[in-house]
């Protein structure tokens, strides 16, 4: 038995030491230098935005601080319009100077001290594709009112299930990307004050559409025309919301139309942070189209329609 018992120590040692001699340390991962990061949503007739930044290591811990002193060229179908070299208070660079238009292809260059590089983007604002038919039904409802103690005013609150059906067109020819969202307005009571602010609440959907590669969206949407090209395509949601209602409940329906660049980042996002804290999902890598550097310059067209519930 006092062999047995020896054998089984000197066997647990050599399982233990190999382990003691695998330790990694910081050295052994690799440290990439920081980027240039752009990032620019535009729509047709609206102010150009744009953020820089840079990028940190994986290891950093510092907050990403945005950089105010880079210079930005903007460009429309290859002639300059604007040079933008300071950033407003809030860390973004604006211009006003000319306005973003329906299928202008627009680039941007921008450099930065610190950094001998010079990033280049360019993408395009997508024409907007109108709704055809938006009609929706109520499967079930519940709605209790009580006095607000601190204001005095009726609040009613409760929850509300149902459809909603739209129709569009789709642009033929092309390769086209859409994304779709709803949302409401509610009013809260503000914690500092006895005044209630109007806040925008997102309509959390599911839906059964081919098109999107998914049945679930939470509170969007992805889609590609692939399946429905030129043809007229109707989509069928059913919703679930819960929180107060303030007289009429109006839905606002939106129809984004996205270009590729603009779809190719969402998907990543969200794909990302569908991995985020899975331990056996692969590794995600955020898409992004600017070159020489990290980030995305991107256009979109949304139509909006809405209709009242109750």
């Amino acid at each position: 038995m006092k062999s047995l018992h020896y054998i089984i120590l000197m066997i647990s040692g050599v399982l233990i030491i190999p382990s003691c001699e695998t330790t990694e340390k910081i050295d052994d991962f690799p440290l990439r230098p920081s980027q240039l990061v752009l990032n620019c949503f535009f729509a047709a007739d609206s102010t150009w935005e744009f953020q820089v930044s840079h990028s940190l290591s994986v290891l950093d811990n510092a907050r990403i601080e945005l950089i105010d002193s880079a210079t930005i060229l903007l460009f429309r179908n290859e002639l300059p319009v604007d040079t933008l070299q300071a950033a407003e208070e809030d860390g973004l660079y604006r211009s006003g100077k000319i306005l973003p238009g329906v299928d202008d292809k627009y680039s941007v260059t921008v450099t930065a001290p610190g950094f001998d590089v010079e990033l280049r983007a360019e993408d395009y604002v997508p024409v907007p594709v109108p709704l055809q038919r938006l009609q929706a039904t109520i499967i079930d409802s519940s709605f209790h009112t009580w006095e607000d103690y601190e204001s005095g005013r009726p609040i009613t609150q409760g929850r509300l299930e149902g459809t909603v059906e739209l129709q569009f067109q789709d642009p033929p020819g092309t390769a086209n990307y859409y994304q779709l969202a709803m949302y409401y307005f509610e009013e809260h009571l503000g914690y500092e004050d006895t005044i209630f602010h109007l806040y925008r609440s997102r309509v959390n959907f599911t839906s059964q559409d081919a098109a999107s590669g998914e049945t679930a969206f939470g509170s969007g949407a992805l889609l590609t025309d692939q399946f429905f090209d030129g043809m007229s395509h109707t989509i069928k949601t059913t919703f679930y919301t819960h929180g107060q209602r303030n007289g009429q409940r109006v839905f606002y329906v939106e129809l984004t139309s996205l270009t590729e660049s603009a779809y190719l980042y969402k998907r990543s996002i969200e794909d990302y942070q569908s991995a985020s804290g899975d331990p056996f999902s692969e590794p995600v890598l955020v898409y992004g189209n600017i070159e020489n550097g990290l980030g995305i310059f991107a256009g979109y067209a949304t139509t909006t329609d809405s209709l009242v519930m109750f």
